[in-house]
């Protein structure tokens, strides 16, 4: 019998606010949004600034993401 290859779990991923000073109307602006935009707009600033780690090995290393 062959065994598949299982794909690693994902996780891992950690989202590092710390050193960020900005406000939330400065991340999502001040007219109101709908949860979907919420997480765009989430995720934009996130990539922006770098702030999410994943974890290799024991160590946390910033993400870098595909354009």
């Amino acid at each position: 019998m062959v065994q598949k290859r299982l794909k690693p779990a994902f996780g891992g991923l950690t989202l590092d606010f710390k050193n960020c000073n900005q406000s939330l109307e400065e991340v999502f602006g001040k007219k109101q949004l709908t949860p979907p935009q919420m997480t765009k707009k989430l995720w934009k600033f996130v990539k922006k600034n770098r702030l999410a780690k994943i974890k290799v090995g024991r160590k946390e290393v910033v993400k870098k993401w595909d354009k």
